[in-house]
């Protein structure tokens, strides 16, 4: 059971699981102490906390999202790195985030330095317990976006948290809505690429692929929904 973010959601969920002693067991994760402790009560269950990764796997992560390999930044950048590194506080989600938004953007110290200065004070699990140091992540990655990709990503807040989505379906309302503009004629095509964006910048998930490479479904990170839906207000 992924991701329970309340007490109450738990006990409505636990009751749909006969308690007959046949030594099942039962996986679940959340980013809230209480409720982590809430599902052990009274069932035997142990409590496992993710550690955040140390500084070399997380090093290791940051220049493998942007540079296709773990150990080939360019040397003017390896101090700014260290300093991004120390403020993702360990958080895998950070450091992809972060890393997404660097892997767009020039290589150069100064263009990292700005990104840097902008990520605040430094993350931590503790901080991320509520979706705080990740919520102001997700905020920087929204900034970034071109205006006509936030607002398809805007649109996305219109379904329910959670929910996987048709990534065609998608594609089509962002036409029939007016989203999409194009000089080249083809709608699709430009919405297709708008999409395709998204999913580079981990701003929407694929789910579901078929043995094909089709896309057919997507979801919206909690953390980016729950975003969405504060900026539309």
């Amino acid at each position: 059971v992924d991701d329970v973010w309340k007490e109450q959601d738990w006990k409505f969920v636990k009751g749909v699981f006969p308690d007959n002693h046949n030594g099942s067991r039962i996986i679940v994760t959340t980013r809230i102490a209480n409720v982590a402790k809430s599902t052990c009560s009274n069932s035997g269950g142990q409590l496992y906390q993710m550690l955040p990764l140390n500084y070399i796997d997380s090093r290791r992560l940051f220049f493998k999202r942007i540079f296709h390999s773990d150990n080939s930044c360019p040397p003017q950048l390896e101090k700014i790195s260290a300093r991004i590194l120390r403020k993702c506080g360990g958080l895998p989600l950070a450091i992809i985030t972060i890393a997404k938004l660097l892997s767009n953007k020039h290589q150069t110290p100064d263009e990292w330095e700005r990104l840097q200065g902008s990520i605040g004070a430094g993350l931590s699990y503790k901080s991320d317990n509520h979706g705080n140091g990740m919520g102001h992540i997700s905020l920087l990655s929204y900034w970034d976006l071109p205006h006509h990709l936030k607002t398809c990503l805007l649109y996305l807040c219109v379904y329910p948290e959670g929910e996987y989505i048709s990534c065609e379906e998608v594609k089509w309302k962002w036409i029939l809505e007016g989203f999409i503009a194009t000089r080249r004629g083809n709608l699709y095509q430009e919405a297709e690429s708008c999409f395709n964006e998204l999913v580079n910048r981990s701003m929407i998930q694929l789910v579901d692929v078929d043995d094909d490479n089709f896309e057919r479904y997507c979801q919206v990170h909690v953390m980016v929904h729950d975003l969405l839906i504060s900026l539309s207000d």
